[in-house]
């Protein structure tokens, strides 16, 4: 699997969106939910910021699978 993604830059269905999901959850989420708890002064909040990184994930993943998928690097593994 390994070979043909870096080869052939052909990956399994759904890659980009799962990919994407856990990078701004961690990337983007946490951080804001800290801004976003120190501003509030309530570290409570820190788990706000998750949900946000996730839609944002979700949505850059799609459109990439969606770019691989018409270009016809996406198979069903």
């Amino acid at each position: 699997m390994v070979y043909i993604e870096k080869k052939h830059k052909i990956f399994p269905q759904k890659y980009y969106q799962n990919l994407w999901l856990a990078n701004d959850m961690t990337i983007i989420g946490l951080p804001l939910g800290l801004i976003f708890g120190m501003l509030i002064d309530n570290i409570a909040f820190l788990a706000v910021g998750i949900p946000l990184g996730m839609s944002i994930g979700i949505a850059i993943g799609i459109n990439l699978d969606n770019k691989a998928q018409k270009e016809g690097r996406q198979m069903d593994f």
